[in-house]
């Protein structure tokens, strides 16, 4: 099919039928291949024509290899399989962090405060006193600054 135009019907069965084979773990690239399309061909295809199943499919299929990693991890009887097993988690670690943020993704989370102006000046004020105090030689507790 490749280099030809392909009509909607076939596309939209070439996309059931790649949605179906992904689902149970096969790569976009062989299945690609199986149908006649490019690879970015059938990725545009599912993302725009079928994006919520395309979408929960990859986030079920990185979440998987992830679980063979870690499972890998375990299993492990020599240090070469071992290592073997650790740098596969850390790629697909990598990918699952990239690919679904909102899943795996290093979480942040930043708190502003709004103080208005009169507040500011007044801690303003009572640092400059603390501060002067300090400066003339007279203890006095700065820990409410």
């Amino acid at each position: 099919m490749s280099g030809l135009i392909v009509q909607s019907a076939d596309r939209q069965q070439i996309i059931s039928q790649a949605l179906q084979r992904f689902a149970t773990g096969d790569k976009l690239s062989d299945i690609a291949q199986d149908v006649g399309v490019s690879k970015s061909t059938l990725y545009s295809w599912m993302l725009s024509d079928v994006p919520a199943e395309y979408r929960s499919i990859q986030t079920a299929a990185i979440t998987a290899r992830l679980a063979e990693t870690y499972e890998l991890i375990e299993t492990s009887f020599d240090p070469l399989e071992l290592a073997r097993a650790r740098e596969l988690r850390k790629a697909s670690q990598w990918d699952a962090e990239r690919r679904l943020p909102h899943l795996f993704g290093i979480k942040q989370e930043i708190t502003t405060i709004k103080s208005t102006g009169a507040d500011s000046a007044q801690r303003l004020e009572r640092l400059g006193n603390k501060l002067t105090t300090l400066l003339t030689g007279k203890r006095g507790d700065v820990t409410d600054v």
